[in-house]
């Protein structure tokens, strides 16, 4: 793989605006997001198990709920780069896995399954993933 920087690599985005959340930490361009129990956005902690896409561009973290907005590529077909929670193996391509955190693959975990491995840079202990499909738990309301 040509580089090790992380996020957006490849295909086609399908970006949609979020109020973000007042509890939310700062976002950067790349994170992953969820939605927070109110319905704003916030960035992705370790076993969410949804993922409602990436971050189109980076934010501070608002002083009240929807004070700020931001662009969020929710896109089925968008692949990001991030980093692995573990060395990834050749057998981990086309594997599903769980979120780690804002830039972390979860490659040790598959209960929530959001994540679909496109390939695996051993390297530099990364992978190139897009939101999976067919999750293990049904996305719902907030």
């Amino acid at each position: 793989m040509a580089s090790d920087t992380l996020g957006y690599r490849y295909g086609k985005r399908k970006l949609v605006s979020y109020p973000v959340d007042s509890s939310s930490a700062a976002i950067v361009e790349g994170d992953m997001l969820n939605f927070a129990t109110a319905g704003f956005v916030t960035v992705s902690a370790a076993d969410d198990n949804r993922l409602i896409g990436w971050a189109a561009e980076g934010v501070a973290s608002p002083a009240a709920d929807g004070a700020v907005s931001i662009l969020v590529d929710t896109s089925y077909d968008s692949v990001y780069r991030m980093t692995a929670d573990s060395a990834p193996v050749a057998a981990d391509r086309g594997r599903v896995c769980d979120v780690g955190g804002a830039r972390i693959a979860k490659i040790s975990a598959s209960a929530d399954d959001v994540l679909f491995i496109e390939e695996i840079d051993i390297a530099n202990t990364q992978v190139l993933v897009s939101r999976n499909t067919v999750p293990a738990a049904p996305i719902t309301g907030t």
